[in-house]
This record gives structure tokens, sequence and C-alpha cells, in this order.
């Protein structure tokens, strides 16, 4: 699948919104001098954590050139970026991290068990590891996507993300102390046009890459059909997308 960094920053401040609230979480953490930053996407997590930990060096990791050549661009002191995909390189990364962040990313990852496992031998003792991701398979947009989907032939996405309750189960294996809550952010675009807009940088890209194009423009207009009930106008005539986030921090034993 390809990612566009312009696409995905087109929406950069709502987007970061999470980052900060994450972020906050971890602050004031002492002995965070080695950062990974998995999935790092166009940097965007990436500089948020280089202004918070000053004097931390951070490694981040992502397998989209697009998305790398624009970290790259931004010059971020103390960072460098590799590309990596996270299925299958991770541990040929040889170092050790005292905070491995993943900022809406792991739920692209397909073995969830075997990510944490990693995740784990990664950090050093008394690391961190903070998470934050979009829970998707529950959303309006993608069930209504998903319908309209299967009506052209395409499969479904697969969402590998879990549960709260199956990540605790996970995570208790590794972590001594583990903190876990469920955010749902409200954001307010101009537009339902907008809310595909969004969605073209992330969620929609695996549909609109496996159908000929055509036929996007025609599969857009019969999704905003199916979607515009769920995005009423407000008074001001604006649209609210909600966003439902699962984070999670949790310490190395």
């Amino acid at each position: 699948m390809q990612w566009s960094a312009k696409q995905y920053l087109k929406f950069e401040k709502e987007r970061n919104i999470a980052i900060f609230d994450l972020v906050d979480k971890i602050k004031n953490q002492s002995n965070v001098n080695n950062i990974l930053d998995l999935g790092c996407g166009p940097a965007n997590s990436t500089q948020i954590l280089q202004e918070t930990f000053i004097n931390a060096k951070i490694l981040g990791i992502d397998n989209s050139l697009d998305m790398l050549q624009k970290a790259k661009s931004k010059n971020l002191k103390n960072c460098n970026f590799l590309q990596c995909d996270v299925n299958c390189e991770l541990l040929e990364i040889k170092e050790k991290f005292d905070l491995v962040f993943a900022n809406a990313s792991i739920h692209w990852i397909e073995n969830q068990n075997k990510l944490f496992k990693e995740v784990f031998e990664l950090l050093n003792e008394n690391g961190i590891f903070a998470v934050q991701l979009p829970l998707g398979k529950s959303s309006i947009f993608h069930q209504n996507l998903a319908k309209l989907a299967q009506k052209y032939g395409l499969d479904s996405r697969v969402f590998y993300a879990l549960e709260a309750y199956e990540y605790y189960d996970i995570l208790q294996n590794y972590f001594k102390e583990i903190q876990i809550w469920q955010s749902t952010y409200y954001h307010i675009l101009s537009s339902l046009d907008e809310v595909i807009e969004w969605y073209k940088g992330s969620g929609l890209r695996p549909y609109l890459e496996k159908l000929d194009e055509n036929l996007h423009a025609k599969f857009i207009e019969e999704l905003k059909t199916t979607l515009a009930p769920f995005f009423p106008l407000q008074k001001d005539n604006s649209v609210l997308l909600p966003m439902s986030r699962l984070f999670f921090i949790a310490f190395k034993t």
C-alpha cells in the first residue's frame, strides 16, 4: 500500500492532538535518552517527541519511502530515520531504547503478539512502551465503507488491532505497570468531503488501490451518499468526525 505524506498531513493539526495527549502522560519520565518512533510517518510524532525530550536521540522507522522522505526533510536535531517493515524486520535494529512510541501504527501490523514480544526485547530495563491507535473496526465510516466494498467485489480491510482486554493480557506478560484508556475525539471539519479527504490519507487507501482508477470517483460518490445521514451538518455547516482511540502505557519489568 502506498502512503502519501502530503495527503496524510492535510489534517496534521487534528491528527497531532492524540500524540500530544499521549506524550503528556510520559513527558516527566526521567532517563528517556534513546527513543524509537515506531511507524513515524512524516515525523509529526517524531517532532513532538524531539521537542519534549530535547536531549534524547530518536530513531524513526517506517515502511513508506514517501513518509520517510518527508520526515528527513524536517532536519530534526538528534533524529535519524530508517526504512523498516515492522512485520518482519524490527529486531534487525541493533539498539536498545528507553521509550518505544507508536502513534497510530500498530493496527497495521499483523501479528500483535509477536510485535509486543519484540518491543519488549528492544526496551532497556525500566523502558516504556507508549501507544495510541484508532478503533477503526467499530467506526461508522469503516462499517459503511466495508459494505460498499463488498458491492464492488473488494475484500474488507483486516483490522489487526485487538480489544483493550486482549492487549492487557499480552502486556501483563511483560510489563510491571500498565495504564490503558480510551478517548473519543470529535474533529470539526468543513464538510463530508473533508471526511473523505481525511480517510484518503489512511483507511481508504487499501480499497482505492485495489479498485480500477476509472471507478474511484463513482466509488467515493456512493460512499458519500451512504455516509451522509451519519454526518449531518451542524448549525455552522461544519461536520463532526468522531474518532475513538485506544491508549496504553506500559513499563518494563
